[in-house]
């Protein structure tokens, strides 16, 4: 049996299903055929390990058969729906003296740590910047108004530590504020997301 006449046999025996399904099928043993022939198999080989067609159409509409509800399924009472309301209630009640007392409070503590660090990693990069800028200028100034080198050298030096200086803090503050407002995320995530997880 060739392929050609294979598939006619199965595509009739495909009744029932919808024509999604049908070509689903189809390209399925399209493909596998396909993958036989690739491998080395003779045509007339591919056919004959797919099996009799009609079988292979009663199996895949077997599958494919919506499942039928089962009787053991246990219906609730309205005992445990009141259970079931309750328990949610009071989750719900939890969650928001939670939020109020605690979750409010922290994260305004945190807004605030943020806040202050991202306003000290900005101030450091100023200095930064000014820092630089003073050590190009300020020895020349000095020089202009017949300052000793001694005190130029010396000003150059300050300038400098104050650009490491104000680099390695901007730098600092830089990331304790990124990971604070991460962890911040993370949690509020954790606590009121939880549920959403699969």
């Amino acid at each position: 049996m060739t392929f050609r006449e294979w598939e006619k046999q199965f595509k009739k025996a495909l009744k029932g299903l919808s024509t999604q399904e049908k070509q689903t099928a189809l390209e399925y043993y399209h493909e596998l055929y396909g993958d036989k022939i690739d491998a080395g198999c003779s045509p007339e080989d591919a056919v004959a390990q797919f099996g009799d067609p009609i079988d292979c159409a009663q199996t895949i509409i077997a599958d494919n058969a919506p499942a039928t509800p089962k009787d053991n399924s246990v219906a609730i009472t309205p005992n445990q729906n009141s259970k079931v309301s309750t328990h949610s209630v009071s989750i719900i009640i939890g969650m928001v003296f939670l939020t109020l007392l605690v979750i409010i409070p922290v994260f305004a503590s945190l807004v605030a740590i943020v806040a202050g660090f991202g306003a000290s990693a900005i101030t450091c990069a100023i200095c930064a910047i000014a820092s630089l800028l003073l050590t190009f200028i300020y020895p020349v100034y000095l020089t202009i108004y017949g300052a000793t080198w001694g005190a130029v050298v010396a000003n150059l030096g300050m300038c400098v530590a104050g650009i490491g200086v104000c680099t390695v803090l901007a730098i600092s503050f830089y990331f304790v504020t990124k990971y604070a407002t991460i962890w911040s995320i993370k949690l509020f995530k954790r606590i009121y997301f939880k549920g959403d997880r699969v």
